[in-house]
């Protein structure tokens, strides 16, 4: 848990269902759920311990930036834990930094603004639970109709992630300047076996280069997502064989079953 002391780790057997349910695979989130800190909701992620920033810290900001233009007015701030307060030792932090390479493991915590309920309802400091909780039941009601958005956002994410990659190249350029960089990349890991690998020439170079160029950047983003769009479709369709006779021979071939 967060919060918890890494001098816990031997008496906490949820340790032992993170590292063989989560830390064992490719890409794995935890979200972590707290109340009682700050007036607004925040997610944090490592670290807790030091201030440091974490290995991955870039692909928690691309993380960040994909949450941000799907959802521009989520509300909440996003950020290491360490920039609102230090651990003496963090659990999520032992497991994150366990996680071997090339898995991914990121462990997040969604801290809720517990401070505006005391704001609406004072009264509520004499409760036992109310410095951390919502008292009122439609304030209950009301903080559980805020998180489904990141919820699913998450969900969605680890599905589509790292299952298919594209590669662009800029202008005047096209894919057969790739050379042998996707063999190397699957030489070294980085790319594996069961994903695939798509090369999107932008419109006027190599196989697009017939088409006109468009003048602006949301038109080429546009081409990209739906030539994207296409490629996914077309990889989700069911492969059948057919065997077809021929002028007294048999034909063995391939075909996509609608």
């Amino acid at each position: 848990m967060r919060n918890a002391p890494q001098s816990a780790e031997g008496r906490v057997p949820f340790l032992t269902v993170v590292e063989e349910e989560l830390m064992s695979r490719p890409l794995s989130f935890a979200l972590d759920c707290h109340s009682g800190f700050g007036w607004d909701d925040s997610i944090w992620f490592p670290y807790a311990r030091p201030a440091q920033p974490m290995p991955h810290l870039p692909e928690m900001f691309l993380l960040k930036t994909m949450f941000e233009e799907s959802y521009p007015h989520h509300g909440y701030a996003f950020e290491p834990q360490s920039h609102q307060y230090l651990l003496h030792g963090d659990l999520w932090d032992c497991a994150y930094d366990r996680t071997r390479a090339p898995n991914i493991f990121s462990s997040m915590t969604l801290e809720l603004g517990s401070w505006r309920w005391i704001r609406k309802n004072p009264m509520q400091l004499f409760s036992r639970l109310g410095i951390f909780n919502p008292i009122k039941a439609h304030r209950t009601r009301c903080v559980l109709r805020r998180h489904p958005s990141f919820f699913d956002f998450l969900t969605r994410a680890r599905a589509l992630a790292m299952t298919q990659w594209i590669l662009l190249r800029g202008l005047t350029r096209e894919t057969r300047h790739w050379g042998a960089f996707e063999a190397t990349m699957r030489a070294h890991g980085i790319i594996g076996e069961d994903e695939r690998v798509v090369f999107i020439d932008l419109l006027g170079n190599g196989d697009e280069h017939t088409r006109t160029a468009p003048f602006s950047v949301h038109a080429l983003t546009d081409f990209v997502r739906i030539t994207r769009a296409i490629a996914r479709r077309h990889d989700a369709l069911p492969r059948t064989r057919h065997v077809a006779r021929r002028n007294g021979c048999n034909s063995v071939g391939a075909t996509a079953s609608r």
